[in-house]
């Protein structure tokens, strides 16, 4: 944008400058014409000052075709008249100019004495009509450089702008922001094109969701069903080492050393089984922080355009307060990312009265919190919000699969922070809390 806003100064410097180089060297022309003109005048005025006896309209006639052919019709005037004075009248009349076609001239006789004026008139002076149409014409070509840049600026750039950040936001994962809808001829049919490709990924990741639901439901239902019978063979590898199955209380050396590796290997099962249920959980979470340092108020500009069109859209009242504007330094897109995921709550489970994010910074470090009003979570419930492919009783009939809150709060760790719940009772609202801590 600014280089095309360059282009167009550009433009008008030239055009400027074209304009100035044009009428100063008209003007130079000009003068050059009403040089020659005078001396073209000068002359003429000569031959009928020192010709007596023959009126000026004859003299005209007879010399015109000749003046013409000689100094070319433009610098001959088109009409000589003839103004007399009275003989008592003595005073010197100079030459003057009238405008721009007619010059009178002081005619004088034999005996010196003023006996009036001659007229000298040309036609419409073509030079001026020139110059007035050139101008007309730079001052319509840079009329229509301006509308087409004009134009293509908001049509096509402002338009542009607004989308160039989509795809970006499409490849983080934020798919329920959509584009608004258009009739721009340009980008009507690419906005169609890209909310079409981000329903696709949302439908894509919801299948995803739910098949990676399915995979840890069924590792977990094994890796659970696993622990009970290892358990069992490390109680009976147990028992034999320590002889508790010998009739004579002595231990077989042989079945001692035998029950110590079914209990080990038992040992290494168990471990397996723990890790495939520990690296099911974070699996879920794919997330490499990207620690950079950015303003607060960056972070609430995104968080404004990432939402404010569609919750006007759903006509839920939508604040996002600052306060102050510190440097952060942590991963920017990490914490919309997370704040996003509260708002999709605030706006799936509340009550649509109202959302407000908060932005802050304390001593102790940076708090983040969204609150809406809605139906409150159980207390018994707010510990297993967290946990994977885990719903509250507050759901109702919403989409969802659970797994949310529990990414969230694995990049708010891996941030270095965490996330905390708070059901005010007294006022009705869900508030959760992102807090890093400086």
């Amino acid at each position: 944008m600014k280089g095309f806003r360059k282009v167009l100064v550009f433009v008008i410097i030239v055009y400027v400058a074209i304009a100035a180089v044009f009428n100063v060297n008209y003007q130079k022309f000009v003068m050059n014409q009403h040089t020659e003109r005078y001396m073209v005048m000068n002359r003429i005025h000569d031959t009928i000052q020192n010709t007596y006896g023959m009126t000026i309209t004859d003299i005209w006639k007879e010399n015109k075709v000749a003046w013409q052919t000689e100094f070319g019709e433009n610098m001959v005037p088109q009409e000589v008249s003839f103004i007399p004075i009275q003989e008592t009248q003595t005073q010197s009349v100079a030459v003057m100019e009238m405008n721009r076609e007619s010059y009178i001239w002081n005619l004088y006789g034999e005996d010196g004495t003023l006996l009036g004026f001659v007229e000298y008139r040309y036609a419409d002076d073509f030079v001026w009509k020139n110059r007035l149409l050139l101008n007309v014409v730079l001052v319509a070509g840079f009329l229509a450089a301006i509308g087409i840049f004009w134009y293509i600026e908001w049509k096509i750039l402002n338009p542009f702008q607004r989308l160039v950040t989509y795809p970006e936001t499409l490849s983080k994962g934020i798919t329920e922001e959509k584009l608004p809808e258009t009739k721009n001829r340009y980008f009507g049919k690419f906005v169609w094109g890209m909310n079409m490709l981000a329903d696709q990924l949302s439908s894509d990741r919801k299948r995803l969701q739910k098949l990676e639901y399915e995979r840890q439901t069924l590792i977990t239902s094994i890796a659970h069903g696993v622990k009970t019978p290892v358990a069992n063979i490390k109680l009976y590898a147990n028992a034999i080492e320590t002889g508790l199955y010998q009739e004579s209380g002595v231990v077989n050396p042989k079945d001692a050393e035998i029950a110590g590796k079914i209990e080990k290997n038992a040992m290494e099962i168990e471990a397996l089984v723990s890790e495939m249920i520990t690296t099911t959980s974070t699996s879920l979470c794919d997330f490499e922080p990207n620690q950079q340092v950015f303003y607060m108020k960056e972070l609430a500009e995104q968080i404004k355009d990432g939402f404010a069109n569609r919750l006007k859209a759903k006509q839920i009242p939508f604040q996002v307060q600052c306060e102050g504007n510190p440097m952060v330094n942590s991963d920017q897109d990490g914490l919309f990312k997370i704040l996003s995921q509260f708002i999709e709550n605030a706006i799936k489970y509340g009550d649509g009265t109202g959302i407000i994010v908060s932005l802050d910074k304390q001593e102790d470090g940076y708090y983040f919190s969204v609150k809406n009003k809605g139906q409150l979570l159980l207390e018994s419930e707010i510990p297993f919000i967290f946990k994977s492919f885990w719903r509250g009783s507050n759901v109702g009939n919403a989409e969802g699969s659970g797994i949310g809150l529990f990414v969230a709060k694995e990049m708010a760790k891996r941030l270095g922070g965490d996330i905390y719940v708070k059901c005010h009772e007294d006022s009705g609202e869900m508030e959760f809390m992102l807090y890093l801590e400086n």
